[in-house]
């Protein structure tokens, strides 16, 4: 297991934020779990002579432990739970090693609850909290098997061997699986908290920022705003005006994140979160701001009197004690600063600057692909692309089952009955893990309930082979409880948990009565163990998998609109364009729909009353399409649409619908005065592309050539001849 040393602070964060109940239900099922099964072994005559009363002191005391657990965990803060956690499975094993003093030493059947703090270490704190546990679990079992001397050592020192390394191997596996999960939860949130075009925070990122590291003296908020952008659209295109966002953020980052943040919270409207500055320091950083834009524009080509900005300044605690009474004050500030030195910059509205759009598209292509265009990553990720976690883990099952009986064979040979038919069923387990390398990634789950039936049936040999009752095999029941509360269903897991109830209750058949007694306590930890693992990684899997779904939610939905957003588009197109590859009938189109003088609305009335109009929109918007099409918030004041059936005279008709809806919007909130209206490039998949960025470049031509001709109208893209700025982009 590797993991990198900047993750470890995240998979602790991640783990105590998502999993706090789980980690004190788990820690109370475990201590009551753990003192009963004491008290039954004290009643069934396991205990040593004379120290039956110690006994029921360990399970009072374990039933005392969880009592607290359950009334003082819950209301202790995050880094306090995670303390009292580690001290108490510090406490858990020295119960058990206790317990198992008590009882015989190395060969007391309750050794198996060591088995219990040990993937409490495993799954709640990491590699590192881990390696620290599984160190003390080593040293403390060791040293009562040394000092407590058993009245049976036939299996003493193999099963001390081989419950440790097995413990161990489990432990580090279910760190490693669960560890990578935690990863892949942790970066679906992170795309939540970012913009998908630019990188930055939005605005949920940024309230994340101030919850995690509240407002305190030194701090500044900067409200930035790209004056005239609409105009930087109309010249450069969607994809052009798409690279400036990207290099501004680039800009303010480099200048400005080392003490704060940066976030985009409107199309052409960005904030920077300023820590630890003197109020000069801070009017530098809004005279910088400008700077930073005009270096933006030179990175992607365009010229310096192509951008402007204007910069609003809130401080804390004067213009405000919260996030959102800074974001309104300085927002109020930035546009009393638009209005006084606005400047009016007549500049044709013109598409024909093809080189500098080519300089355009070739800056940002890179950066798109690295930040948040591609796809969300997979919930379980891979090792190695042709063989699944479930195929790796079970395969390691297998061997490792092979190397306990190597061991067992080279410890304990003398004193085997049966030692040929033991290497034979190492073997068949050698050959079964290559069998399933080979058969899983193309037979699926079946290979693996077929391993499952061998399984069973080995194990019911490999028992009666190594003594039954006090074989020191008999843990490796738990492995496929283990890996099927990991990978297969809730029913799968309690199915094989009953399996494996049914294998380790096979030794009371064959066994002696007085024997049959003494196996009982050995019994109950076992399935008692089994229980709690099966329990413990069901549920976790469900809490994980809602957390995912809401953090998946989070990243692919416009925090304004509700609506889905870029990243969440672009996945559907794509998923819609490879469908359609399928089946030639289908007639795919996509629209881009550009909100005509909506920058008004802003510069008139302020971006609360700009957030409020496209709120109305949004809800206008899915009202005019149909039940299967797909509207998205894909820019500031930009909207998109993917129309998986029709053609383009339906999505003509549709556009007009959301044309006319988007003006009585308007009037109807108020905003008649600011002649918001819509211009609609469309396209059609196959007639102007086979990719979504095909699509998506044809559908902007054709928006492009709507607002040069008048806007407030639907365009269809053309095909033939190519536009130029088609060809350039192409």
């Amino acid at each position: 297991m590797k993991l990198l040393e900047r993750d470890l602070p995240r998979l602790v964060a991640v783990s105590v934020r998502e999993e706090r109940r789980l980690r004190i239900f788990t820690a109370v099922a475990m201590w009551v779990a753990g003192g009963a099964t004491i008290a039954a072994s004290a009643l069934l005559g396991s205990v040593t002579t004379g120290n039956e009363t110690y006994a029921y002191g360990l399970a009072a005391y374990a039933i005392a432990v969880a009592l607290f657990t359950a009334v003082q965990f819950p209301r202790a803060s995050p880094r306090g739970l995670h303390w009292y956690t580690n001290v108490f499975c510090l406490l858990g094993m020295v119960t058990v090693a206790a317990s198992a003093a008590l009882s015989g030493g190395g060969a007391s059947p309750l050794t198996t609850l060591y088995v219990f703090p040990a993937l409490y270490a495993a799954y709640f704190f990491g590699p590192r909290g881990m390696a620290v546990h599984l160190a003390l679990y080593a040293a403390i079992g060791l040293t009562v098997d040394v000092l407590v001397q058993a009245p049976d050592t036939r299996f003493l020192a193999t099963r001390s061997v081989l419950l440790l390394a097995g413990t161990v191997a489990l432990c580090v596996a279910i760190s490693w699986h669960k560890s990578r999960l935690m990863l892949v939860l942790e970066a679906v949130r992170e795309q939540a908290l970012r913009d998908p075009l630019t990188g930055a925070h939005n605005l949920r990122g940024l309230r994340d920022q101030v919850d995690g590291r509240p407002l305190a003296d030194g701090t500044g908020l900067l409200v930035i705003d790209l004056d005239n952008f609409k105009r930087i659209n109309s010249r450069y295109g969607h994809i052009g005006a798409d690279s400036l966002l990207t290099a501004v953020v680039n800009e303010l980052a480099r200048h400005h994140g080392a003490r704060g943040c940066v976030a985009r919270i409107g199309g052409d409207e960005f904030v920077v979160l300023a820590r630890d500055h003197t109020p000069e320091q801070l009017d530098r950083l809004r005279t910088s701001c400008t700077t930073a834009a005009d270096r933006a524009a030179a990175t992607v080509g365009m010229g310096a009197a192509d951008v402007s900005v204007s910069v609003g300044l809130a401080r804390w605690p004067d213009d405000g004690r919260n996030l959102d009474a800074l974001i309104a004050a300085a927002d109020a500030t930035m546009l009393d600063r638009k209005r006084a030195s606005h400047r009016s910059r007549a500049q044709a509205t013109t598409h024909a600057d093809h080189g500098a759009t080519a300089r355009v598209v070739a800056s940002i292509a890179p950066v798109a692909h690295a930040r948040g265009h591609g796809p969300l990553p997979a919930p379980r990720p891979r090792l190695w692309r042709r063989w699944p976690a479930r195929c790796l883990a079970n395969v390691a099952a297998w061997w490792a089952a092979a190397l306990s009986i190597g061991l067992l064979l080279a410890l304990s040979g003398a004193e085997l009955d049966h030692p040929a038919g033991l290497a034979a069923l190492g073997v068949l387990a050698v050959g079964a893990g290559a069998m399933l390398l080979v058969l899983a990634p193309r037979l699926g789950d079946g290979v693996y309930v077929a391993a499952n039936v061998v399984a069973a049936a080995s194990l019911v040999a490999v028992l009666a082979l190594t003594g039954g009752t006090i074989s020191p095999l008999l843990p490796f029941a738990l492995a496929p409880v283990t890996l099927a509360a990991y990978f297969a269903s809730r029913r799968e897991a309690v199915l094989q948990l009953a399996v494996a109830a049914l294998l380790c209750a096979t030794p009371m058949a064959y066994a002696a009565a007085d024997d049959r007694l003494a196996y009982a306590v050995r019994f109950v930890a076992l399935i008692t163990t089994a229980a709690v693992i099966t329990v413990m990684f069901t549920y976790n899997r469900r809490v994980l998998a809602e957390a995912e779904q809401r953090a998946r939610r989070q990243a692919e939905q416009d925090p304004l609109t509700a609506l889905p957003n870029r990243r969440a588009f672009s996945r559907l197109l794509e998923q819609e364009l490879a469908a359609a590859d399928a089946d030639e009938r289908r007639e795919i189109c996509a629209a881009i729909i550009d909100l005509d003088n909506f920058k008004r609305v802003n510069d008139l009335h302020g971006h609360a009353a700009g957030d409020r109009l496209l709120r109305g929109l949004a809800d206008a918007l899915k009202a005019c399409v149909r039940h299967d099409d797909v509207v998205a918030r894909i820019g500031g004041d930009e909207f998109a649409i993917v129309l998986p059936e029709g053609g383009l005279p339906i999505a003509h008709a549709l556009g007009e619908r959301c044309v006319a809806a988007v003006e009585a919007t308007a009037a109807r909130l108020g905003y008649a005065g600011c002649a918001v209206s819509a211009t609609i490039g469309l396209a059609q998949f196959r007639r102007d592309g086979v990719t979504a960025e095909a699509l998506l470049t044809a559908a902007d031509d054709a928006l492009m050539r709507g607002k040069d001709t008048g806007k407030r109208r639907v365009m269809i893209s053309e095909t033939l001849p190519l536009s130029a700025a088609a060809r350039t982009r192409a």
